[in-house]
């Protein structure tokens, strides 16, 4: 950006403004310095990625049903219907979003959404009583 806005600083009697508006010169020019600078520093070499090692700490859902309210929780999740329990645990175990949950099971995101609420709404009640 840096060297955009000496470009800028150097070069602004060149602005034509039947050419273009200034807000459009100014990208043109931020663009051109980015590309540039890439094509200056040539394609990155990619580094050895260190290899992948088993995580030592133990699953979150274990550590969870060994307490009470995990252990209702556990009872509560096996209640629910195969299909609705593996998205919540997808979801909120896993983390993966109603986007990537849908996209990874290939069901529309509204069905994700509403089994995912329906089941949330379950899991309350189980737990209330």
């Amino acid at each position: 950006m840096q060297d955009a806005f000496i470009q800028v600083w150097r070069q602004a009697g060149r602005f034509d403004p039947a050419r273009g508006s200034a807000a459009a010169w100014l990208i043109a020019l931020a663009r051109y310095r980015a590309l540039d600078l890439i094509r200056r520093h040539g394609r990155e070499i990619p580094v050895a990625e260190p290899p992948d090692r088993a995580d030592d700490a133990p699953d979150a859902l274990d550590v969870l049903t060994r307490t009470a309210e995990g252990a209702a929780l556990h009872r509560c999740l096996e209640g629910l219907e195969p299909e609705r329990r593996r998205l919540v645990v997808m979801a909120f175990v896993r983390g993966l979003s109603h986007g990537e949950l849908a996209a990874a099971l290939r069901i529309p995101l509204g069905t994700v959404k509403s089994s995912i609420r329906r089941s949330l709404q379950s899991l309350r009640a189980c737990l209330d009583r």
